[in-house]
């Protein structure tokens, strides 16, 4: 026969790190996918602010447009405004006959004219250098606005390289993930497997550490005490001998058996059910349990009523309260 050997405490604590990894694992996995699903919302929401904020820059750039065009038209109607200077009077003729009065009068009267012309001119030319003046202070804001439309339009190639580029990479990222999580499934998919498979060794081992001798019991007359009387000394025949049977039963329930055990005996109690732990549990000055069986019976519930009961769990060395052989003691 082959022996086999194995620490059922630290299998138990295997089994309980094993079933934590496993919750870890299927969180790591749900947790990814809830990011792959809120990437995909998120680059849905990130297009649509970012086309929003592209047609705010057109729709500013159209604005700024139409006020170019309107500095233009009103440069426009400024030069139309502009006036040309009158031409000088042309010199009289003053015949030769005229006397000095008639020649004095004639000169008087063109001075005159040129006067008023020359006002008249300097007017004009005063006009148009403030027509002048305006149509620069034109020409240098339509400039303004045209350098302002030009930096809209480097926002908007800037703003829209950068939507594609983020869509881009989460595209990317978004194909990557698919195949991430085909491959998170089989990760998950394996360490059920390993967690299961374990939980059956550990179950296995559990019944082997706990394997005791299976009571026969009897059916019809089976399990009755029979006494073979020889009522001759030394004869034995079919007529001398008797058969006789008591007519108590040889059985007894557990509580009886608990009686005659001395008080210092540790009840081993393997059930999974809790009624079924406590009905067996009642009268019992020492218990021992599978700590596997622990968060079965209600965990923390399990304890507080046992408590209740006036039970106490035993620690054992190390602080831990399971022994080498992955059980817990209680005493009353």
């Amino acid at each position: 026969m082959i022996d086999i050997c194995f620490n059922l405490s630290y299998m138990s604590i295997i089994l309980r790190d094993s079933n934590g990894a496993e919750n870890e694992v299927s969180n790591c996995i749900a947790g990814f996918a809830k990011v792959s699903q809120r990437m995909e919302s998120e680059l849905s929401s990130f297009s649509g602010e970012g086309m929003k904020a592209v047609r705010e820059i057109q729709a500013r750039i159209s604005e700024i447009r139409d006020l170019t065009r309107e500095v233009d038209s009103k440069a426009s109607r400024a030069e139309s405004r502009k006036q040309k200077e009158i031409q000088p009077p042309q010199r009289p003729s003053v015949p030769s006959n005229a006397t000095p009065e008639q020649r004095n009068a004639v000169m008087s009267a063109y001075n005159n004219k040129v006067s008023q012309v020359e006002a008249k001119n300097a007017e004009i030319r005063k006009q148009n250098e403030r027509i002048d003046a305006y149509i620069k202070k034109c020409n240098e804001a339509k400039s303004q606005l045209e350098e302002i439309i030009s930096k809209l339009h480097q926002i908007e190639e800037a703003l829209k390289s950068e939507i594609e580029r983020a869509v881009s990479r989460v595209h990317e990222f978004t194909g990557q993930a698919h195949g991430i999580m085909n491959y998170n499934a089989r990760i998950n998919s394996a360490m059920q497997e390993f967690t299961h498979a374990f939980r059956e060794t550990y179950e296995s081992a559990e019944r082997l550490y706990l394997l005791e001798p299976s009571s026969i019991h009897g059916y019809s007359y089976i399990d009755k005490q029979f006494v073979i009387k020889n009522t001759h000394s030394h004869i034995l025949d079919s007529s001398g001998a008797s058969f006789s049977f008591s007519g108590d039963d040889s059985k007894s329930t557990k509580k009886e058996k608990r009686k005659e055990e001395p008080k210092d005996t540790e009840l081993l109690i393997k059930t999974r059910d809790e009624n079924e732990f406590f009905a067996e549990a009642e009268g019992a000055g020492k218990i021992k349990m599978p700590s596997a069986n622990l968060h079965k019976l209600g965990g923390k519930k399990f304890i507080a009523k046992m408590n209740e009961m006036g039970y106490t769990l035993i620690a054992q060395e190390g602080d831990s309260f399971i022994d080498s052989n992955g059980m817990l003691h209680w005493e009353k």
